[in-house]
This record gives structure tokens, C-alpha cells and sequence, in this order.
């Protein structure tokens, strides 16, 4: 990965969430052959695909193409949808970023060696 901006703005960790569906809940996949052979680089293809699916609430839950792991997916929550009642957490839990995975750049694009 790579961060563009001041490294004092990032956060120190993240919020991992298990959430747990029941067989009544309804997903809807998007499979990564209808997109375009650019998709990964184009934020407005996809961010179009995915507002018209919470808008008309097709699902509960919308299966997305990770764009850093194609084989991974990401679940997209549509809390609007009648389904969503069937969604719970399981658990959550606050994780520290590890910064090995990070190729951290100034505004200048010079790569920054950062030490917390």
C-alpha cells in the first residue's frame, strides 16, 4: 500500500468487525468480469454500481472484488434493506496497524522511514 500525506494524520489502528448473516439473509454478488478491464482505477465505475444497489436495495449484503486481493471479497452492508435485521456482530475488536505494510510518502512523494 501506499499513503500519500502527512503520517501524523493516519490513524494508529482499525476496527475489525465480525458480522454474522443468517441463510435468510439476501447478497447479491458483483462479479469483477462485468467491469471494466480498468475498474481498480476507476473509483466513479464502481462507487456508481454500488450506489444504485443500496438506492434500490437489491440485498443486504453486496459480495465486491477486493481491489488489493482479487481473491479476496468484501461485504458491503446495506442497513436499509428488509434483510438487514437478520445481520449481527459477532464481535469487534480495535487492531494496530503493523506499518511494515505501509510504503508511507510525504507531500513531496519522498518516502518516509517512521518510527512510533
Amino acid at each position: 500500500m501506499n499513503l500519500e500525506g502527512d503520517p501524523e494524520l493516519f490513524p494508529d489502528s482499525f476496527q475489525l468487525i465480525k458480522a454474522e448473516a443468517s441463510g435468510r439473509t439476501s447478497i447479491e454478488t458483483l462479479n469483477p468480469k462485468t467491469l471494466s478491464p480498468n475498474w481498480r482505477n476507476t473509483l466513479a465505475e464502481t462507487q456508481t454500481l454500488g450506489d444504485d444497489w443500496l438506492q434500490n436495495r437489491r440485498s443486504a449484503l453486496l459480495s465486491v472484488p477486493s481491489v488489493p486481493s482479487p481473491e479476496s471479497l468484501n461485504y458491503l452492508l446495506n442497513p436499509h434493506h428488509k434483510d438487514a435485521k437478520f445481520i449481527t456482530i459477532a464481535w469487534s475488536k480495535t487492531l494496530a496497524y503493523d506499518r511494515r505494510l505501509f510504503q508511507i510518502r510525504s507531500f513531496d512523494k519522498t518516502p518516509l522511514h517512521i518510527q512510533r
